[in-house]
């Protein structure tokens, strides 16, 4: 996606490339690649390109595939020429051949040291024993109804009562009469 030459002094030059489109794969990949556009643009200049740095990232949320290359330029006949000439072939392997720290120390002459390997996944946390659940409670009992009036004690009042049910419409006549007659009779 992106692609950025600077040049930082005379003689060195930081080459970044940010990929937010899925054009690598990785970033040992990308990585590569700028190690290879490196030493492309160090050949068009007649010299050679010695590493200083790199750095790469990965996609994650939050960021894209970035890798940057620091280098310098040197004369062919330079000391570290030599050493750069050769990693200038080895470094056009196929990416998925060398990872980002082969391709630098290819590229340096160097030996690469083996790549720190991945931390493993932290074990799922072991849940803590279940809440026991607090013991329930009781139901409160219902409340009783309110008290009903006593019944009335004198047939007096009875006879009342059942009138002024007859008078509400609860009581049709002929009910009212047949209850009056009980009640007179004693039963």
């Amino acid at each position: 996606m992106g692609t950025g030459l600077s040049q930082s002094s005379p003689d060195t030059y930081r080459l970044s490339r940010v990929d937010g489109v899925g054009q690598y794969p990785d970033a040992a990949a990308m990585q590569a690649a700028i190690v290879d556009e490196a030493n492309a643009f160090a050949r068009s200049q007649g010299k050679v390109a010695v590493p200083i740095a790199a750095h790469a990232e990965t996609m994650r949320t939050g960021h894209l595939l970035t890798a940057d290359y620091e280098f310098r330029l040197a004369p062919a006949g330079d000391a570290a020429a030599p050493a750069a000439e050769a990693g200038a072939q080895s470094a056009s392997r196929p990416a998925e051949a060398q990872t980002p720290v082969a391709a630098v120390a290819a590229a340096a002459g160097t030996t690469p040291v083996a790549p720190v390997a991945p931390v493993a996944p932290v074990a799922p946390v072991t849940p803590v024993a279940p809440v026991t659940p607090v013991a329930a409670v009781a139901p409160v009992a219902p409340v009783a109804p309110a008290a009903k009036p006593e019944a009335p004690h004198s047939l007096y009042d009875e006879l009342v009562m059942l009138d002024d049910l007859r008078k509400r419409g609860i009581l049709t006549d002929a009910e009212f009469q047949a209850l009056k007659t009980k009640l007179l009779a004693g039963k």
